[in-house]
């Protein structure tokens, strides 16, 4: 065997890695020390002891740190609501109303304590086509800052937009109280909600200071030649349609002159202008579609020949858009022509006509024109899609005109027992409906709403303008008290249950709490008192009713409900004559029956 045998000079391998262990122990050693927090706290105190330089070091540094923490827990949310409103900005300015919806919810939650961030919101409302929106938002910039006269007019703008007239009016007072001198846009402002209260004179004098504070512009001619060619003088008639036609060619302005200009023709039935400014707008980069239809509607009295080509052209460009062809469909049916919308319905793809909202509009056209045998072939199949329940209404509609009942009850059983699973598309048919002139139908199905949460108001809402209009008291006061059971804290809502409790001879002492609660939280309401002078006089109470009333007596006569009770009263004290010369301003047609009758026997003594 030539096995090699140990050396005895060569060290085994334990002994080798002792160094090795050694080092590696002194490492350890170091790291121990190096993070000894309690040694090294006391050598950096010795060293700060030791050294001034050091010392001061330190304090600059630490009052720099200290500073710069601040700052940024100054500046970072500061930079994040800036950068959040830029951007909202960016988003808008370009057009992407998606993105920028998405911006400006941001910069609300970021920075909703900053006017700015309003002001935002609004034009993107306003941008969006949401007006009502937009007057929201615009009414919490101007309330955020009570001394800016811009907020308050972007206010009054965005109040006047959806004609609420008695806003608008009150933030145009608060811009002008606030303004050095008055602006134009606060006098254009002014002049428009003059002119929409019919105020010919003030709307003339605001429009006229506007241009001599801001010059010749448009925004102030326009109006100003509406005003004066609606007024009753020649010489200024004339006067004002000058400046609006000044303005109908202008690219930018032009569509605002045409409006009036071709309302005055069809007002004045002026065959040659209403071709004329029909056209005119026809033809305009920015007319809308109202402004379409009611150049059609001029040129179908002015010009038959030129009504056909104008309509053949619209119809044309509307062919495959199905949201234009359901307008003009529709408004060619609700003027008359029916059949002009039949005649286009059959001529376009099957792809267009064979969904809603067309078919819809086609249904809708053979229903105005009682076709009903075309009405049920379009309605007895095809695919509705979500509107599937108007298919099975057009159809009932049409078997029940074509005396085939049997068919009409199945379909409405139908109708009804899905509107018990679907309360939303019960509430919209029973609205349909009723412009059909099938009023119990429609009951019955608001009433089937009125049972379902969050559909109860606006079916009660609807119920009650129902009973308003066939003068029922006693359906009135049902749905009132179905309405108080739901807002029992809502005055108006308490006040109407109170009085129509008392009508129909429900002395329930809930309404009669309802009322008392009403006079002592409204002591100064005329109406709150009136009703609770007509729980009197119905308890036969006459005299405290009219002590109750006689205090107050210039406010029950303004008003054709209060000058009914109090009518009432005084002839139930004896007062007849003074009785009669009250009741004769009442409004008879918005009575309903039970109080038309109590009427009656009164002035029949």
């Amino acid at each position: 065997m030539d096995d090699k045998q140990p050396d005895e000079t060569e060290a085994p391998f334990f002994a080798t890695q002792a160094p090795f262990r050694k080092d590696l122990r002194w490492r350890l050693a170091r790291l121990r020390y190096f993070f000894d927090v309690r040694e090294r706290w006391w050598q950096f105190l010795n060293y700060f002891e030791s050294s001034r330089t050091f010392r001061l070091q330190f304090y600059v540094a630490a009052a720099a740190g200290v500073t710069v923490a601040i700052g940024a827990g100054w500046y970072f949310p500061t930079w994040r609501e800036n950068r959040s409103l830029r951007v909202a900005r960016q988003w808008l300015d370009a057009g992407k109303l998606e993105q920028a919806e998405s911006a400006v919810q941001l910069a609300l939650e970021l920075a909703g304590e900053r006017p700015e961030t309003w002001d935002l919101a609004a034009d993107f409302a306003r941008n969006a086509g949401r007006p009502q929106t937009a007057l929201t938002f615009s009414r919490q910039a101007s309330g955020m800052t009570p001394d800016d006269p811009v907020r308050h007019l972007n206010h009054a703008a965005d109040a006047l937009a959806i004609n609420q007239l008695a806003e608008a009016e009150t933030a145009v007072a608060r811009a002008l109280a606030r303004e050095k001198s008055p602006s134009a846009r606060a006098e254009r402002i002014a002049g428009e909600i003059a002119r929409r209260r019919g105020d010919l004179a003030s709307a003339r004098t605001h429009f006229e200071a506007a241009l001599r504070i801001g010059g010749v512009l448009p925004d102030s001619e326009i109006p100003l030649g509406r005003v004066l060619a609606a007024g009753p003088v020649p010489e200024e008639r004339v006067r004002g349609a000058a400046l609006l036609e000044k303005w109908a060619v202008d690219p930018s302005w032009g569509v605002e002159a045409l409006r009036p200009l071709l309302e005055m023709a069809v007002a004045a039935n002026d065959a040659g202008r209403m071709r004329r400014w029909a056209d005119a707008l026809l033809a305009h980069e920015q007319r809308g579609t109202s402004d379409v239809l009611n150049s059609l509607l001029a040129l179908s009295r002015a010009d038959a020949d030129r009504f056909t080509t104008a309509l053949a052209a619209e119809e044309k460009a509307a062919v495959f858009d199905p949201g234009r062809v359901t307008e003009l469909m529709s408004w060619l049916a609700g003027i008359g022509r029916g059949a002009e919308a039949i005649r286009w319905a059959r001529s376009l793809p099957a792809t267009v006509t064979g969904a809603p909202p067309v078919v819809v509009a086609w249904a809708d056209a053979l229903r105005l024109t009682g076709d009903w045998r075309a009405l049920r072939e379009l309605s007895a199949e095809g695919n509705w899609e979500r509107l599937d329940f108007m298919r099975q209404a057009y159809e009932a509609l049409a078997a029940q005109q074509l005396g085939d009942n049997g068919r009409y009850t199945q379909l409405w059983e139908s109708l009804s027992e899905a509107a018990r699973r679907k309360g939303g598309q019960g509430a919209f048919l029973a609205g349909v409906v009723y412009t059909w002139g099938w009023k119990s139908e429609a009951v019955a199905l608001w009433e089937i709403a009125a049972g379902q949460p969050g559909l109860a108001m606006n079916a009660l809402g609807a119920l009650a303008r129902h009973y308003q209009v066939t003068r029922d008291a006693e359906g009135l006061h049902r749905t009132f008290r179905r309405l108080y059971d739901l807002r029992s804290a809502d005055p108006a809502i308490a006040n109407n249950y109170a009085y129509l409790a008392a009508l129909v001879g429900r002395f329930d002492p809930r309404a009669e709490e309802a009322a008392r609660q009403n006079r002592e939280a409204h002591p100064d309401n005329p109406d709150y008192r009136a009703t609770a002078a007509f729980l009197l006089l119905q308890g036969g109470r006459a005299r405290e009713a009219l002590a109750l009333l006689e205090p107050a007596a210039a406010q029950m006569t303004p008003s054709s409900a209060r000058s009914f009770t109090y009518g009432l009263v005084l002839a139930a004290n004896g007062r007849a004559t003074e009785a009669r010369t009250v009741l004769a301003k009442v409004d008879r047609p918005a009575l309903t029956l039970r109080e038309e009758e109590m009427l009656n026997v009164v002035l029949s003594r």
